[in-house]
């Protein structure tokens, strides 16, 4: 092929360094993002609902409580929904659960009955189980105190 004057073309090795270099980036690309939640389950127990999502890698997360209806909110850093969706439980504890997708995160929304406490963890990948986040949503109502212990009875006097 005939090339025109006043035309240049890069070295071939100018075009194989700058293909290499961008084959190089492209795993890069996705090491910045954060995981997928893949789906949600739930249990519930006369103690506790417990709110797993499974990840298709692990991630940072925060729960806050929120209030004026009563919820919490789970906040995955960089995360985005692969077939997670919204749950209705209504165990007397969770109403359900939603999910919002947000530009830098994702949320996942616990509507509760009432306020609750809660605990949260993250568990990693292992046999054969995908990395998760798990939140337990306990049935002792915020504020409540702990039923107080009977006081012990004194045995009635012995009469002779």
């Amino acid at each position: 092929m005939a090339m025109k004057a006043g035309t240049s073309r890069p070295p071939a090795g100018v075009i194989l360094v700058a293909f290499l270099l961008v084959l190089a980036a492209v795993p890069a690309l996705g090491a910045g993002r954060g995981p997928v939640i893949e789906s949600i389950r739930h249990s519930s127990t006369p103690e506790r609902t417990r709110i797993v999502l499974d990840l298709d890698r692990g991630g940072s997360f925060e729960v806050r409580r929120v209030d004026d209806p009563d919820r919490l909110a789970i906040n995955v850093a960089g995360g985005t929904f692969g077939a997670a969706r919204p749950l209705r439980i209504g165990d007397g504890l969770v109403r359900g659960i939603r999910c919002n997708a947000g530009t830098s995160r994702a949320q996942i929304v616990l509507d509760l009955e009432n306020a609750a406490d809660f605990r949260s963890f993250s568990l990693p990948a292992a046999d054969g189980r995908p990395d998760r986040i798990v939140v337990d949503v306990l049935r002792t109502a915020v504020g409540a105190e702990e039923p107080a212990a009977a006081e012990p009875v004194a045995a009635p006097a012995q009469v002779k």
